[in-house]
């Protein structure tokens, strides 16, 4: 015995639409399932680079704490040198003169940013937009800066120094 169904054409339209309207429905909520997984990478992102930017402005809160303490020491030896100086004091001044500070920015996030192809970074993800720029303007300045800095110590200071000042013991390099 075998059975036949036969169905009408209504029937098979239904049938049909159900079928386009299933796929839809899970076209749509893929589409959902990636875009909630994108926002919840970016959020993850914002955190990350939170923390990247803590790590950063303790570092630089510290250099400038010292540039300050250096700027004083500076000062004082300018304004109140009367003579001869301290043995202490002109130690501090000479450390002081010929120290730099390099700064490098804790660029985890930034590298995991530019090496995620998924994600992409528009205007309206503006504090990622800006973190962005913050490292591929701000900091690559800042960086220059301090190897003009570091330049100058290396450079001029120390044989300076060295020359015209030999203040405990030779340096092992010869600069003539």
């Amino acid at each position: 015995m075998s059975r036949t169904f036969k169905k009408s054409k209504s029937a098979y339209l239904a049938e049909f639409l159900i079928i386009i309207a299933g796929i839809t429905v899970s076209f749509i909520v893929n589409e959902w399932r990636e875009k909630n997984k994108l926002e919840e990478k970016k959020e993850q992102l914002l955190f990350d680079i939170n923390k990247d930017l803590y790590a950063d402005s303790m570092v630089l809160s510290m250099s400038n704490s010292l540039y300050k303490t250096m700027t004083r020491s500076h000062d004082s030896l300018l304004k109140y040198h009367t003579g001869t100086l301290d043995p202490d004091s002109l130690e501090i001044f000479l450390d002081h003169f010929t120290s730099y500070l390099p700064f490098n920015a804790t660029a985890n996030t930034y590298k995991r940013i530019n090496t995620d192809s998924d994600i992409t970074i528009e205007r309206k993800d503006s504090l990622i937009w800006y973190y962005m720029n913050l490292h591929n303007i701000v900091y690559p300045r800042m960086k220059e800066w301090f190897y003009v800095e570091k330049d100058f110590v290396l450079n001029t200071a120390l044989p300076y120094m060295d020359k015209n000042a030999p203040y405990i013991y030779p340096s092992p390099i010869n600069y003539f």
